[in-house]
């Protein structure tokens, strides 16, 4: 009950114990700091990408020559008028 008079205190044990403490919480938080950094720009790189690559692959010169031939159409008989004949 020394502290309800004052004394004791911390000792310098202590002291080294939450300094050191401390300078590790600080060190994650700078490590975290860094990476959120390095995600957002990433995340900004790649929206400037996606904004910008859109024209450019439209009017480049390798669109001609590998058109792109989409999906066969087939016809099914599983919808339309066919399926249920009256």
């Amino acid at each position: 009950m020394g502290f309800l008079f004052g004394g004791g205190g911390e000792s310098q044990e202590q002291k080294e114990s939450r300094q050191k403490r401390d300078q590790q919480v600080q060190e994650q938080e700078d490590r975290t700091q860094k990476a959120e950094i390095t995600e957002r720009k990433r995340i900004n790189e790649r929206m400037r990408k996606t904004k910008t690559g859109g024209m450019r692959q439209l009017l480049s010169s390798d669109r001609e020559d590998n058109q792109a031939l989409g999906n066969p159409v087939t016809q099914t008989r599983t919808l339309g008028p066919d399926r249920n004949p009256r």
